[in-house]
């Protein structure tokens, strides 16, 4: 399961500046741990993050050459010298070149953009690039979000006559250029206060000392969209220029901001940081991926509005394009993944694909983190393209992607990076030796709870602090982005009294979650997988959620937004709660394997002579299994006593990072990490990518296919003397078993509901009822296999939504026998054959 961490661990001083902030402002004490959370420990520090104003920015001069930056532009601009700004292509870059571009000509300067081309030239300086803007007259130039490394080509420059300025965030690995100013925040021979600009920053910073605090105003709209992008801690100075940049953006953007937004289907004053990462961002970084990033340059120095909304239009059209071929590429990339993949050894994914298959430059970098993120593993996607590859890697917490690449470069081309994220060109030969070193080098530094996902919360949020005015207050924290997340709170053994799936397809979950003897609304996007695990009685979950207000018919209420849910399970009682629906859940794996397998059922089960000789083991031979390694071990269990003899071992064994669901693992991050599977559907179980799996002594009879699961039989082994009391397969089957009088007894008794009493929230309350008023005793999975042969005779029709289970009996239907009913005859064919096997073994 994932681990649940908090932000910052509680210690005395934590506690000490939380109480300084929360006194010296007057604020409440969940705001105060928020601001401490995010590293702001003393008031100056806590009263600017709460109010970011402009004159919070620090003095520009401190910055490293500024001072000669300043001079030598003025220069240039009074003596009419051409001055060359020189870009890159990625939003930051994009921006920092707009930003930088309208100010100096509004200053009158002679002044031009170069982007370099993303395929063709790739990022940063190049001497051709150089050469190209000596040749149109440039004297001097001036770099945005690059140039930090570009020593050969500021000297190049030098040679023909032109000074070079060199505006950069990126850290330097070596011998700074020599350019007539070097500004950059991170350079080890000067210290400045805030380390963290982006590109757009810096430039920012130049635009200031040459114009003060009030020349950024009109260009706020430009350097926030920038920062946010480029993923920086919204901290510091990053803060305040995005604060009030966003701002600007919902108040008075400039032309092509505005027809950005509206080409995104926003509207006009409801843009945040998530909405500018998420929505604007993608469309202007689609010009440099997809064709070329003049055309964002272009959005957002325009001053005609018919321009502006053409060239909005076309980067939406863009990134539609974009889209299209990265899904395309994500999902194929999981298919390869699962199919012909092994994770519990692939601790790092490498995949290769040729660029004309779909496998676009310009996307694989966007795939990557996808992939990384869904599956938890720093990822490598690379683009081939004849005798080369041009990759693109994503990392995980923890794993240093650039210090991996860095331990194989004599195989690259080219190669850069930092710890989450890197980019290369390699020789296509060489693409097999890189996969297989990667591999040992993941193996022998990377500790495998580094695989397990890692949820950051903000701490506990007690009953009392959760109203209405805390929203507000939390709302003075934005804009949330890196350094800086939405808040985040942890509610530990919550219970959920009800839940229902929501939206296309139920994919969302909506809840009632009870929390200190409070009852509060609930909603979990992508979270409608979970529902048949919580109805039928109050289930304890430990549950991450942003605090929100939601407006229903003019009424507002608090909503917890659950970003992530899980099953507590500390004792034995936590354990029979979650296995409350095992056999609702059992009658989804039967049809599976019965119903929908025509090649499973023919009447005859295997003798346990005729099973293959798995290997056995003790009990204690597979908790060592389970201890030695997070990942490569399943269990599987087909029976109520199996499935509470797996759940209690893990409690009692303190196998905490062990997953467990129902049917097959939902989330691909789990795929290959230890895991219990009860009631498993077999044809969903990616049994390639366990190295061991273990089945329970008396089970083997439930599973008629697994001998022919291709490459299994190795790695199955036999969990025996699990069940001290011994179990036997009869009884099992009585609980399975349908008989003709239960079915008589279910039609008499759906037939006797008047109007308006056929209706039930879910299948186990409808099992109570029917037990309770006719004395039987009959679970889930006996009550939908009648429930499917009488709705398959035209004997009742059935309405399961997504609240509720509505059953009608059919007036005056055609009489007809059990054994019409493709259904029976299957089950017949099952339970038969079950009971065939049990007198053989008795």
């Amino acid at each position: 399961m994932p681990l649940y961490l908090p932000l910052v661990d509680e210690t005395p001083e934590w506690q000490r500046c939380i109480e300084i902030i929360q006194d010296g402002l007057g604020i409440s004490r969940v705001i105060a741990r928020l601001l401490v959370n995010r590293g702001i420990t003393d008031l100056q520090q806590a009263a600017s993050f709460i109010n970011p104003t402009l004159d919070g920015l620090h003095d520009p001069f401190l910055l490293p050459d500024m001072a000669t930056a300043v001079g030598r532009i003025r220069k240039a601009i009074s003596s009419g010298q051409r001055i060359a700004i020189y870009g890159d292509y990625d939003v930051d870059g994009i921006t920092a070149a707009s930003a930088l571009y309208l100010f100096l000509k509004g200053k009158g300067a002679d002044v031009e953009v170069y982007i370099p081309d993303r395929y063709s030239e790739g990022y940063g300086m190049n001497c051709q690039a150089v050469e190209q803007l000596y040749a149109r007259g440039t004297k001097l130039i001036i770099t945005v979000d690059c140039g930090i490394t570009a020593v050969d080509e500021v000297e190049l420059a030098r040679q023909l006559g032109m000074d070079v300025i060199v505006t950069d965030h990126h850290r330097c690995s070596g011998n700074l250029p020599r350019a007539c100013a070097v500004i950059t925040p991170s350079r080890s021979d000067h210290s400045y206060p805030f380390c963290s600009l982006a590109g757009v920053g810096v430039a920012a910073k130049l635009i200031q000392a040459m114009g003060g605090a009030e020349a950024l105003e009109e260009y706020l709209d430009l350097i926030a969209l920038g920062t946010v992008a480029d993923v920086v801690p919204l901290l510091g100075e990053n803060r305040i220029l995005a604060a009030k940049g966003i701002e600007r953006i919902n108040t008075s953007p400039r032309l092509g901001v505005e027809a950005l937004i509206k080409a995104a289907g926003l509207a006009q004053g409801s843009i945040d940081a998530y909405r500018i990462a998420f929505m604007l961002a993608p469309r202007l970084n689609a010009a440099g991926r997809m064709s070329t990033a003049y055309l964002g340059f272009s959005l957002l120095t325009t001053q005609d509005e018919e321009e502006a909304a053409r060239i909005a239009q076309q980067l939406n059209e863009e990134n539609s394009r974009r889209q299209q071929i990265e899904n395309a590429l994500v999902e194929e990339c999981i298919d390869r993944l699962i199919n012909s993949g092994d994770l519990s050894a692939e601790w790092i994914i490498v995949l290769e694909g040729e660029e004309g298959e779909g496998w676009h430059p310009g996307v694989i970098g966007i795939a990557a983190s996808k992939i990384s993120e869904q599956f938890y593993r720093p990822c490598i996607l690379i683009s081939l393209q004849g005798d080369t590859g041009v990759g693109s890697a994503r990392s995980i917490e923890g794993f240093n992607i650039y210090n991996a690449l860095k331990h194989v470069d004599d195989l690259f081309i080219r190669f850069g990076g930092h710890e989450m994220a890197a980019g290369f060109s390699i020789p296509r030969e060489a693409i097999p030796e890189l996969k297989q070193r990667l591999l040992s080098y993941a193996h022998h530094s990377m500790d495998e709870s580094l695989l397990i996902p890692r949820n950051y919360h903000d701490g506990l949020l007690m009953p009392q602090d959760i109203t209405l005015s805390l929203v507000q207050e939390l709302r003075q924290l934005e804009p949330f982005g890196m350094g800086n997340p939405p808040p985040r709170f942890l509610f530990c053994n919550a219970e959920v009294e009800n839940c229902w799936t929501v939206g296309n397809d139920g994919k969302h979950l909506k809840m009632s979650v009870s929390t200190g003897q409070r009852l509060w609304d609930a909603i979990g996007f992508g979270l409608g997988d979970k529902k048949d695990y919580l109805l039928g009685g109050r289930k304890k979950v430990d549950i991450i959620a942003a605090v929100e207000e939601n407006e229903w018919g003019g009424v507002k209420k608090i909503q917890f937004n659950v970003k992530s849910m899980q099953a507590v399970l500390n004792d034995r009682d936590d354990v029979e709660a979650f296995l409350e629906p095992f056999y609702f859940k059992f009658f989804d794996a039967f049809l599976q394997e019965i119903m929908y397998n025509n090649d499973c059922i023919n009447g005859k089960q295997l003798s346990k002579a005729e099973w293959p000789a798995f290997q056995q083991v003790s009990c204690e031979e597979a908790v060592r299994c389970f201890k030695a390694s997070k990942v490569g071990n399943l269990i599987l269990a087909s029976t109520l006593e199996g499935a509470r003899w797996a759940l209690n071992l893990m409690v009692e064994e303190e196998m905490s990072h062990t997953a467990f669901a129902y049917g097959y693992f939902h989330e691909m991050w789990e795929t290959g990490m230890n895991g219990i599977l009860l009631a498993p559907v077999i044809d969903r179980v990616l049994f390639r990518h366990y190295r061991r799996i273990f089945l329970l002594e008396g089970e083997l009879p439930l599973y008629p296919r697994l001998h022919l699961v291709e490459g299994l039989r190795e790695r199955v082994y036999v969990i025996k003397g699990w069940n001290s009391q011994g179990l036997l397969l009869k009884d099992v089957i009585e609980r399975l078993d349908v008989e003709r009088p239960h079915f008589v007894a279910l039609y008499k008794w759906l037939h006797s509901r008047r109007p308006g009493q056929n209706l039930w929230p879910g299948v186990s309350k409808m099992v109570w009822q029917f037990n309770q008023a006719t004395g039987q005793d009959i679970n889930e999975f006996q009550l939908r296999l009648m429930l499917g042969v009488f709705k398959e005779l035209d004997f009742v029709r059935i309405d399961s939504q997504q609240a509720y289970v509505k059953v009608e009996c059919v007036q005056n239907p055609r009489s007809r026998e059990l054994t019409e009913s493709v259904l029976y005859q299957k089950y017949r064919a099952w339970i038969e054959g079950l009971q065939s096997h049990c007198k053989k073994e008795e």
